[in-house]
């Protein structure tokens, strides 16, 4: 009762901010411990090490969406009936997404049991990396319930109205990560099985910090009799499939990069496009933070109703979106080579591809951040197939439209400015959506031009 009173009546700009703060924490954990991983592979094992860890990272990306897109999905649903009063059916979508996950994940293991070897083919793995590669997935396909559980069961606490026990369980997880790499690593001298095994052992460590919630004698998560409502598993599904688009997407836009550059500069362009991705991929991650902030909040006051609120929570989530894009890119542009430095020190020659590089890439941060949050919002009043139009378009489809037409004429310019156009559609896309599915968007909008062209 205590999230009701909260959630439906406090007030909206304090709550944005209690959401805020620990839930960008929460996500932008996550990247460093794949950052530390990346680093400390690396520095043991060479550059045998990072192929073998580049090739089967997208094992992790799947457990990931597969826990996301159960969390996300039962999440925002179980967030509306609590909003409608519907307290049993809100806990029915939490028992089914609990159980979908550890079915889900049972299975990923079972996939790695009896294919791990086909699988590394699969991914990519050669005569030279194989057997890290398998080492690799081999360990963390044993560990995917808790990779799955993991993040569901985080995504539901935050909705709980515990975004810091949430925020503490990723942190946890990062941290423990980072520690046992060292100890697994050097210390044990494990190699690539040892970052395997502290990388699984990060979410069981993670999902006993959130677990904590359960203790709570006012908690709203709670568990009852299961029994399979196909109805209940398609809500699910169809809420999270959005997320689940974008992470597996994120795999197949650098594969296409790739590509395109291979044969446009050479390795030299995958080396630039390498530091500029994991420059998008850290920022991805803070807009990310501000959809799951919005989430929350907009789910249960749409399900009591509470349309002003709604709408007042957008405005939140949009401005913020909008002004970290236009902080970020302000930065980026203005000191590309501090930020390249971070990355490598190399010579001139990638400098010279990266910054003019990273400049242009970057005009996407300014449309990228309204995109994920317009995501986000769908799926937090459950229209899917919106959300899905959102993640199909900036993730895929404008994306590989524009990287087969524009480096054509432009050259390698224009695979860098494949990532504005498909973020600059999808928004002229998603604007007119949210426009006609939430009343007095269109003024919000109208205002801000209104503020703009004031200023200007």
């Amino acid at each position: 009762m205590k999230q009701r009173i909260d959630l439906l009546e406090g007030d909206i700009f304090k709550l944005f901010w209690r959401y805020l703060v620990p839930t960008m924490a929460s996500t932008m954990s996550v990247s460093v411990f794949i950052l530390f991983d990346t680093l400390f592979i690396g520095r043991a094992l060479g550059n045998d090490g990072l192929a073998a860890l580049n090739i089967a990272l997208p094992i992790v990306n799947v457990l990931t969406a597969t826990g996301l897109l159960l969390g996300v999905g039962g999440a925002a649903a179980f967030s509306v009936c609590l909003g409608q009063g519907k307290h049993h059916e809100a806990r029915k979508l939490f028992t089914s997404s609990v159980v979908m996950a550890v079915i889900f994940g049972g299975c990923l293991t079972l996939i790695g049991a009896l294919s791990v070897q086909p699988l590394a083919r699969f991914l990519g793995a050669t005569d030279g990396n194989i057997q890290l590669v398998i080492d690799y997935v081999g360990t963390i396909l044993k560990a995917s319930v808790f990779f799955v559980l993991f993040n569901c069961l985080a995504v539901f606490v935050r909705n709980a109205n515990a975004p810091r026990l949430a925020m503490w369980g990723s942190i946890t997880a990062s941290l423990s990560n980072i520690v046992l790499d060292v100890v697994f690593i050097f210390g044990f001298g494990w190699g690539m099985k040892g970052a395997a095994i502290a990388t699984s052992l990060a979410p069981v460590l993670g999902l006993l910090v959130v677990s904590i919630y359960f203790l709570r004698e006012d908690r709203i998560l709670r568990l009852t009799r299961f029994s399979p409502e196909p109805a209940l598993a398609l809500r699910i599904i169809g809420n999270g499939g959005s997320s689940f688009v974008m992470d597996i997407s994120t795999g197949l836009v650098i594969f296409a990069f790739n590509i395109a550059l291979v044969e446009l500069v050479g390795s030299l362009g995958v080396s630039a496009y390498g530091i500029i991705t994991n420059v998008s991929l850290l920022i991805a991650v803070m807009f990310t933070g501000v959809a799951q902030t919005v989430q929350p909040l907009v789910s249960i006051n749409q399900g009591a109703g509470l349309t002003e609120r709604v709408q007042e929570v957008m405005q939140l989530g949009m401005s913020t979106a909008a002004a970290l894009g236009a902080i970020l890119y302000l930065g980026i542009a203005l000191f590309p080579e501090q930020v390249v430095f971070v990355f490598t020190k190399e010579g001139a020659a990638l400098l010279d591809l990266a910054v003019p590089g990273l400049r242009l890439y970057g005009l996407a941060f300014l449309f990228m951040g309204v995109n994920i949050v317009a995501t986000t919002y769908f799926q937090a009043v459950e229209q899917p197939l919106y959300s899905m139009i959102i993640s199909l378009s900036r993730g895929v489809v404008l994306i590989l439209v524009s990287l087969t037409v524009l480096p054509r004429f432009l050259h390698v310019k224009g695979v860098w400015l494949t990532a504005p156009l498909a973020e600059l559609g999808t928004l002229i896309i998603s604007l007119p959506l949210l426009m006609t599915t939430l009343p007095g968007m269109a003024s919000v909008f109208a205002r801000e031009r209104g503020i703009g062209d004031g200023g200007a």
